[in-house]
């Protein structure tokens, strides 16, 4: 009787390890990922390990998040990532880039 009690115990560690290192444990990310039109999702897989990118691929099924719809343009990514935080970066789009132009004072705009 206390070998299978043991032998629960085990399992259980055994499952929580994996399903931490699976869904919690971080990643880096390459700081810029630029995304073509034709690109897919998987454009966003190559450049992480087979580990990361199986992880990823995982949290995209279990989360349902919508990568079919996916924006064109430069992705910017700074630091580490979960495999769930990294698909909301992903759907959230491409960073924009805006430009501050001041016109002075007594100018136009076509000055």
């Amino acid at each position: 009787m206390k070998k299978i009690k043991i032998g629960r115990w085990i399992v259980l560690a055994i499952v929580l390890f994996v399903s931490y290192k699976v869904f919690f444990a971080s990643f880096g990310v390459p700081d810029t990922i630029v995304l073509h039109e034709g690109d897919t999702f998987q454009s966003f897989l190559e450049p992480l390990s087979s580990w990361d990118r199986l992880r990823t691929k995982i949290a995209s099924k279990i989360s349902d998040v919508d990568v079919s719809k996916i924006g064109v343009g430069t992705y910017n990514f700074t630091g580490t990532y979960k495999p769930q935080t990294y698909l909301d970066a992903i759907v959230a789009g491409p960073t924009q880039k805006f430009v501050r132009y001041t016109v002075l004072e007594g100018r136009s705009i076509y000055d």
